[in-house]
């Protein structure tokens, strides 16, 4: 499970999934620490109505190439929803 704060992400060429958890405490993903990982979700209309807020979401973690990005992890989102703590 991931847990932080959903926010809209952008990367060069637009080679991104337009979202990402920002998270807090930093996470250990691949042996690097992170500080948000790039999420993919089908429901775009939860997402919005989740931006800014605090969530948990959970998920398979994959990777994904662009040609700017290179490789990254993102994570394939199973389920999201609003976090009851702060």
């Amino acid at each position: 499970m991931f847990g932080g704060t959903l926010a809209r992400a952008m990367a060069t060429g637009g080679e991104s999934t337009d979202w990402s958890i920002q998270v807090d405490p930093e996470i250990t993903v691949d042996g690097k620490p992170v500080h948000s990982i790039e999420i993919s979700y089908k429901d775009a209309q939860k997402l919005e109505r989740l931006k800014d807020k605090r969530v948990n979401a959970t998920g398979k973690l994959t990777h994904k190439h662009g040609v700017e990005t290179g490789d990254r992890p993102v994570l394939e989102v199973s389920s999201i929803r609003e976090s009851k703590t702060k």
